[in-house]
Order: C-alpha cells, then structure tokens, then sequence
C-alpha cells in the first residue's frame, strides 16, 4: 500500500514520493501518458501509523459500544437483575443481577455466570460503594455482557468498585458519564474489554489486574483500560498482561485514551502479546493542561509501545522495550524525557511532531534508535541536546548555526541540521537511527569520509543546497542509502551504497545534481523490496551521473521520471532484474560512453521521451532487448555497440528517429577509422554489422533498415583483425633542411604507431612531420599495434634522399661505411648521416670527416672527393673507449 510505505504522516500528502514504476499503458485503451504509482519516503514507518490506526479503530468501537450501552440503559433495554433493596445504614448485600439505585455500601455476595445479554451490577446513581468481596460475573462470548456498569441519563459521581472480578465478559467495568468515582483493585481475566470509562472524570483507576485471551473470544479487538471523552484520570498501578499470541494480538491494546484531558497514567504495567501498550490522543491544547505519562514499564508490544497525539503531554521515566516500535510523538509542544527505550524490533524513539523538548532518553538496541519524520522546516525545529543517548552515542542537533565542525571525537549516533550554514562533518561513523546525517534547510555543508550502517537512510538533504558529500559510504539500509528532495548544487563523489533494501539513490524536485565516482549494489536479498532501483531520479532538472555503477538491483539500475536535462555518463549498469536504464516522461536525457550489460529486460527502455541521445554506449546481453521505444521523437541513436537477442523495439514507431552522424574521421565503438552509425551485432553472430562487409573506412557496404522508418544509413562494420603497415609520404627528396610528412597507410585500424627516421630520432604520432638537416639516403621504419595487440612492421630502404645544396663548385659523390655501423658521419663538422652511408652532391676537394659513435672513441680523417666520381671510404674500425 503507498499510503503506507512510510512516513505518511508528512511526505506522502505532499508526494515526497517518487515515481517507481509504469503501472499499465497501452495505446489502445487510448491513454496519451502512463499513469504513475507513488511510493513514500521510507518504509519502516508504516508499522508505527499502522499501530496508530489500530489504536483509533479499536477506540471508535469502544466508543460506539459505549454509546449503544448508554443508550440501552436508558431506553431500559439492558437485562439486568432485579433493585437492591436497602434498609438502614452500613453495609448492604447484593445478589448478582442486580441494579442499586440508592447511595450507599453494598458488598457482593455471590459468583455469577450471565445469561444471554446481561449486566452483573447496574448502578444508576451516585454516592456508590461497591465491594466485589472477591467475587466473578462472568459473560458470554455469544452476547454482550458487562460485570458493573455505571451509567444513568443524568451524570452520576463519587461511585467506587472494588474488589470485583469478570471473566469473558464485553467489558469488565463500564463508567458512562461518571464524574467522579474510583476502580481499585479489581481483576479481569479473557475479557474483550477490562474497564471503560467515557464522558466523565476525575476518575482514579488503580490497581487493577486485566489479563488473558480466550481462543473461543471471536471479537477482533480486545483492550485492557480505555477512555474516551473524559478528563482528570488518574492512571496507576495497574497491570496489563497477555493478550494471547502474537497473530491475535495485532487488534489489542492496553490503555487507550481519546479526549482525554488534563489525565495522568504512571507506575502502570503493560506487557505482551498485544499490539499497542498505550495510545492517547485529541486532548485538548486550547486549555493548556498536559497529560502526564510518567514511569510506565510496556513491553512485548507487537506493533508499537507508547502513542501520543493531538495534545499537550509530559512523557517521562517509561521503560519500553523488547516490542517492535517504542514511543510514537505525533503532537506538539510536549516535554519526551528520560525515557528507556530498548530492545525494540522496530523505531524507539518516533517524532512526528513540533516544537518538542527532547533529553536524556536512553535509546539502546533498537534496530532504528531515533526516527524524525515532516516535510517542513518546522517539522523539524525542536530542543534537542546531547543528553539523548543512542546505544551510548549523542543524538548531535544542530539548530541555526554557522560553521560547526563534526568529526572522530564528537562520536554522533546522527547528525540532524536544521537552518545551518557551512556545517563540516568527517570522519563520523554512524548508524540505527532514521539516517545518518539529515540536512534540513542547510547551506554550504560539506561531508566527508563518513559511513553508515543499519539506519533507514544513510543521508538525507530536504531543501538544502550547495553541499558536498564525498566518501559516504552507506550500508544495510532499510530504506533509501541516499535521499535529496528539494535540493540544488548537490555533489556526490565516491558514494558506495551497499545491502540496501530499497532504492539506492532517490532524488526528487531537485536541481543540479552530480553523483561521480558513485556505485549502488549487493541488494539484501532476504528484505529488498521488489520495485528498488539503483537510483531514482523524478521531477527534478539538470542531474548528471558520471563514472558510476548501479548492478544487480531488484528493479531499475537507473529510473528516471518526469525530469528533464537527466545525463548518464561513463557508468556500468548491469545484472538489473528490469531494464537497466528506464525513462519515462522526460525531456533532453541522454547516455552516453556508458556499458548496459546482461539486464534481465531492456537495456534502455524509453517511454513519451522527446530530445535524447545515445551515444557511443555498449548495449549487450540484455535479454528482451538492447533498446525498447514507445511514443519517443527527437532521438540521436549513434556510435552505440549493440548485442543483444533482439536489439530494438518499437512498442509505437512515433517519428524516425537519426541512428547515424555524417561520415567523420575517428575512430569508432567497434574500432573502425570512421564515424558513423551503430554496430549491429546478436549473439549468434547474424548480426547486420556481422554478416556485412567493410567497404573500406569501417562501415557496412549496405543500409540497414531497424523499422518501418527508422535506417541505420551508416553501420560499422567488423574491423579486420589483419594488421598491415604501410606508409606514404612527400616529399622524399630535396636539400636540407627537408620536411617530410608520413601518412599512416596501414589496414586493421592500429591504435598505436612507431616510427623510425633513419637519422637517430623517432615519433609516436600516426602522422608525423620530420624535418632531415643532414645530406644522405634515409630508411624508415613503421611499427603499428592493433587494439587486439597484434603488431606489424614495414621498412623502406633508402626512402628519404636529402641531397646536394649547401657546397659551391663541381661535385662528386661520397660512399662511407665502418665497423660497428650506424655510426654519425660529419663531414666538415656538418653531420650528413649515419654509416653506411651514400651522399651525393659533395663538392669535390679536400674535406674532413670524422665518425662518431657511442662506446667508442672518435675517429678524424682528411678525404679528398674527386669530382664527378664516387669516392669511397672503406670500413674504418672504431676503437673502444
């Protein structure tokens, strides 16, 4: 049920909820858009309003069997037994049935056992002291039968019972309209009802005993104290026990009061199996009394310990422990002190209120020590100090505040801002309480190095903005690892939310979000829910994740709804048990250079989306299809890797969509020189771009046709596995300085080049200018390496001539060569190439040369080079240095 997820109470009336999934659409029914299903902020809550709602049916029948009971005594429609009679003063005997109608003391003289519908003593007037003198009226399931009942169509007062026993009756003890009077001492065993008072007061209630479920009892509510419409109660020492097993005990409660003003309850017991210990509500502010609940011991209750609401209260020194939530505060303006809430399977301390005083509560064990719920900032301005312990850790509130730091040593349970600014937290481990850290309406607040553990949240902003959280880590979440609402300029870097039950990420009516560097992941398997996703993003703009993974979610990896300008970037978003990515109704989205691997429905679903890209993504192994469209216009499909059982459907071919750029040089997803379209693969190798050749530059020689009006105009095609050199380049001669330009000629798209230019220098770039300063004949190397790591090698010998130019006069050719080789040759200081070497142009005459080589020493001769001839220097060995 949404209206029950969690924190009804405040987020879901102002749909803080986010859109989880695509309930039904179909074009044929005719429904332009989806219609959308609401899931609120956080689970865990619904036990502690669903308690509450327990409490409030189960009070509306008490009243409305209290009303039909007045109503019969009236009418004197109720069986009951005949008047006492009374003569004298002192004690007066009464026989069960029967109806005392004067003042006085009467003593009960015998058991009873009803029958059909009946009423053991009816006292109709006041000044009344009854003494059960230890004995038992008991009823019948099968009818409504009640032990005393006090009520007249006048109101009554000062009526004491005491002593008194019932057993399988409707109601133990019944006071209508009693104005003042005492129930002490009394004992009420499988009853539905123990005592019930109602539109009356100043009534003590005191050490009475209520206990015990009947299986044949077919009521489903059964309750041990109950008050409506009264005022000035006193509530104490009373003892409340064993409401039957835990299954029944979900329609029982121990002490419940509405319209109850003015009243103290202390020093009672309440222990289970029952659903909710005790529950009041609707007292009244206006008068400024407050209700005193002090030093109460509840226990064992299935659904929730203490609820109070809609009044003023002191709630203080109670002990309640070991049931599922603790104390419920939906009211305002109330003091909640030094309590012990422990050992509960749910929430302890729940605050759903405003303007409260909260200290000195020991929280200890629960699975959520403190939980605060509102949507407003008001919700969340209260009087909260260090005193409150949770599992011996300090509750830190910060209120209004500037530049606060917390760090290691502040050791915090929780951090909750409200109207802070430039508040620094680092280095805080925390844990088991509704969330971590909870930024409300802050400004400027920077987190880092932080972890949580076991809490409902790990983090939560409402209306904040300019923040930075980096090293979050969160974990064993019960409901969102992460949750922004109304936020702006948030950045997330390096978030790690693992074991979530629910989704990881949940950003709603936000702006300007980045998550980078971010992964959502491990789902616990036994307690997630089914519609959990890895992020969530609805009613929000301008949100970028960028170098993330989101895998093996329940749900989504990524879902998006009713955003705009929504970008995924670089991230993995694989193993989801729905599509990995999910748009619907956005605008100006995009994904791009991202891996959709192995989801178990789509890879990226779009529903009613207008203005998107995809780009350069590999979309593989999902299961139902790589991409799936419906009602979709303005589209930019290209550049992706596509591998799936089927890679496109069309639920509804709206308008074309562009699966290709123009033909541009670079490189491509499947490894291709040239930009273009998408490469279309399946898993058994028939793939479009499988079964088509490459025309040359890495696209298909064909179209291809997706559907009716949508072409791939430009499919790549597989690259070639042969790497196989080869190079140009111009020009090739001429006088030094030369520039050259090589062009890389090679088949099989290298990724990587090596050139060598035969003068001892050397370039990585595909295609390098060099520049030859020496006379002589080059050889040039290319090595290339192909993306699979296959190499290939080309050499061209003597490929480069740098000739004559810089001598005057005849020339003649020159031929040098010596041992070891590649040595530098200088020819009248000016370096004209490496050994051996073959220069021409050489001005005839005398010259001197020198060779040079590393690890050997110098050698210096004079030549002479004869004009129009080739001279020829022999291999001159080199000696060692």
């Amino acid at each position: 049920m949404p209206g029950l997820m969690g924190m009804n109470n405040l987020f879901s009336y102002l749909w803080i909820s986010v859109f989880i999934m695509l309930i039904f659409c179909t074009i044929a029914a005719g429904s332009d858009t989806p219609e959308i299903e609401h899931n609120t902020l956080f689970q865990n809550m619904s036990d502690n309003l669903l308690s509450s709602d327990d409490s409030r049916i189960l009070l509306s029948a008490v009243l409305d069997r209290n009303s039909e009971l007045q109503t019969a005594i009236i009418a004197a429609d109720s069986k009951t037994g005949p008047p006492v009679r009374t003569e004298g003063t002192g004690w007066h005997d009464v026989t069960m049935p029967a109806v005392i109608s004067e003042p006085g003391q009467y003593r009960v003289v015998n058991d009873y056992t009803g029958v059909g519908e009946q009423i053991g003593l009816l006292i109709n007037c006041s000044d009344v002291y009854v003494d059960g003198n230890g004995h038992t009226f008991s009823g019948s399931y099968e009818n409504y039968c009640y032990g005393v009942v006090a009520a007249n169509d006048y109101e009554i007062s000062n009526i004491t019972v005491t002593n008194f026993n019932s057993r399988r009756c409707t109601i133990g003890v019944a006071y209508l309209g009693v104005l003042a009077g005492e129930i002490i001492n009394t004992t009420h065993y499988t009853n539905t009802g123990g005592i019930s008072v109602g539109n009356g007061g100043s009534i003590h209630i005191t050490h009475n005993t209520i206990s015990g479920y009947d299986s044949e009892n077919p009521s489903t509510e059964i309750f041990g104290i109950a008050g409506t419409d009264v005022s000035d109660l006193i509530i104490e020492e009373n003892q409340i026990s064993d409401f039957g097993s835990s299954v029944y005990a979900l329609n029982s409660i121990g002490m419940m009061f509405s319209n109850a003003h003015n009243s103290t309850v202390r020093n009672n017991t309440m222990s289970g199996p029952l659903a909710v210990g005790l529950n009041i509500e609707n007292t009244d502010v206006e008068d400024s009394l407050y209700s005193n609940i002090y030093n109460n011991r509840i226990s064992g209750a299935d659904s929730l310990g203490l609820s109070i609401s809609n009044g003023l209260f002191r709630v203080a020194n109670n002990t309640v422990f070991s049931g599922k939530n603790g104390i419920l505060v939906t009211a305002d303006d109330s003091f909640i002190t030094q309590n012990i809430i422990r050992d509960n399977a749910g929430n302890g301390l729940s605050i759903h209120g405003r303007n409260l005083t909260i200290r000195e509560n020991i929280l200890t064990n629960n699975t959520y020590n403190f939980y605060i719920d509102g949507l407003e900032t008001e919700d969340f301005l209260h009087t909260i100090d260090r005193t409150n312990l949770c599992n011996g850790r300090p509750l830190i509130y910060i209120r209004e505040s500037e530049g606060d730091l917390i760090g290691k040593t502040d050791n915090p349970a929780m951090v909750l801002a409200v109207n802070s600014r430039n508040l620094t937290v680092r280095d805080v481990s925390t844990g088991s309480n509704v969330a971590g850290i909870f930024l409300v309406n802050s400004t400027g607040s920077h987190v880092s190095h932080a972890t949580d553990s076991g809490s409902i949240t790990g983090s939560v902003a409402l209306r904040s903005n300019n923040c930075s959280i980096s090293d979050l880590i969160v974990s064993a979440n019960k409901g969102y690892g992460v949750t922004l609402f109304e936020t702006s300029n948030i950045t997330f870097n390096r978030l790690d939310v693992s074991g979530s039950s629910n989704t990881g990420i949940l950003v709603q009516v936000s702006r300007d979000t980045r998550i980078n560097n971010s992964s959502v992941g491990n789902f616990n398997p036994e307690t997630h829910e089914d519609d959990a996703s890895g992020i969530e993003i609805s009613e929000s703009h301008g949100i970028v994740i960028n170098d993330s993974e989101f895998s093996n979610g329940p749900y989504y990896g990524v879902f998006v709804a009713n955003c705009k300008n929504v970008s995924v970037q670089n991230t993995k978003i694989m193993g989801n048990k729905e599509s990995g990515v999910y748009f619907i109704q956005d605008s100006f989205v995009s994904v791009d250079n991202s891996d959709i691997l192995d989801n178990e429905d789509c890879g990226i679903s779009m529903d009613f989306i207008s203005n998107f890209t995809l780009n350069r993504n590999f979309v593989t192994g999902n299961k139902k299809s790589g991409v799936m469209f419906l009602d979709v216009k303005d589209g930019i499909i290209a550049d992706n890797l596509f591998n799936n059982s089927e890679n496109v459907i069309f639920v509804y071919e709206k308008t074309p969509l562009v699966w290709n750029t123009t033909l541009t040089q670079g490189e491509n997803i499947a490894g291709g020189p040239y930009l273009g379209g998408n490469f279309w693969a399946n898993l058994n190798g028939s793939g479009f771009s499988q079964t088509h050749a490459d025309r040359g530059d890495g696209i298909c020689n064909a179209s291809y046709r997706i559907a009716t009006e949508n072409m791939d105009y430009l499919p790549l095609a597989v690259p070639s596995d042969d790497i196989i050199p080869d190079f140009i380049a111009g020009p090739i001669s001429g006088t030094p300085p030369l520039s050259v330009k090589f062009t890389d000629n090679s088949t099989g798209y290298p990724k990587a080049w090596n050139w060598t230019f035969g003068d001892g220098t050397f370039s990585s770039e595909q295609n390098p200018i060099h520049i030859y300063s020496g006379i002589g004949r080059y050889s040039v190397i290319l090595e290339v390496t192909g993306r699979d790591g296959k190499q290939g090698i080309t050499q061209k010998q003597g490929f480069i001539d740098v000739n004559a130019g810089r001598y005057i006069g005849p020339n003649g050719m020159l031929f040098v060569n010596s041992t070891p080789q590649n040595a530098s040759i200088y020819l009248d200081n000016l370096f004209i190439g490496l050994s051996p070497l073959k220069a021409i142009g050489i001005s005839a005459g005398q010259h001197t040369i020198m060779i040079s080589h590393e690890g050997y020493q110098n050698r210096t001769d004079s030549i002479w080079v004869k004009c129009n001839e080739m001279t020829y220097v022999p291999a001159i060995p080199l000696r060692k240095k």
